[in-house]
């Protein structure tokens, strides 16, 4: 299975990026403009900042830099660099990947919002992780992965019907849900 490990640039070092390799995961980290890098076309190692600086790029653009060598301390060879300047943002943000420009990782990485809003979701704005009590890494585990995978598997199996419907039974906790779960006109 396709694994891919986004983060922000303090995830973005020599450590975790060797080792999400070794996983044989890809992966695409937020990078700060100051790490040095070289590009096939200028064998000098440079900050980011005068790529960006000598790209010409403008708002609405993205721009990829493959085949890149990330920091001049740790020499990581054969990633890409990819700049994304969104349209009424201020500044551009610069990312580095093992995926190839044509997956393109600006992409790939704005899924990390999604991620965020789903923990902040767990943890303190609705469901409330810490009333669960569970102390084992595998039962959150399991939890988080089940409120993940819920919306997915009830918009696909199901459709929502209107408030006031039958609550959902054999809740154990947090507020009543009331939702009734209906088989989708497609469905068998």
């Amino acid at each position: 299975q396709h694994v891919i490990v986004l983060g922000d640039a303090e995830y973005c070092n020599e450590t975790v990026i060797t080792w999400v390799q070794k996983q044989d995961w890809a992966f695409v980290f937020h990078t700060r403009e100051t790490n040095l890098v070289r590009t096939t076309d200028d064998p000098a190692w440079q900050p980011v900042a005068e790529i960006l600086d000598t790209s010409d790029l403008c708002a609405g653009q993205v721009r990829h830099w493959e085949a890149i060598d990330f920091t001049q301390e740790h020499r990581l060879a054969g990633l890409t660099l990819t700049i994304q300047w969104g349209v009424g943002e201020k500044q551009p943000i610069c990312l580095i990947s093992n995926l190839p420009g044509s997956a393109q990782p600006h992409l790939v990485y704005e899924c990390r919002f999604w991620i965020e809003t789903l923990f902040g979701n767990c943890k303190s704005r609705g469901f409330g992780l810490a009333r669960t009590h569970l102390t084992e890494p595998e039962h959150i585990d399991r939890l988080i992965l089940a409120i993940a995978c819920w919306p997915k598997i009830a918009s696909k199996n199901s459709k929502w019907c209107s408030p006031g419907a039958s609550p959902c039974p054999n809740r154990a906790f947090g507020p009543q849900l009331k939702l009734q779960i209906m088989p989708h006109a497609n469905s068998p």
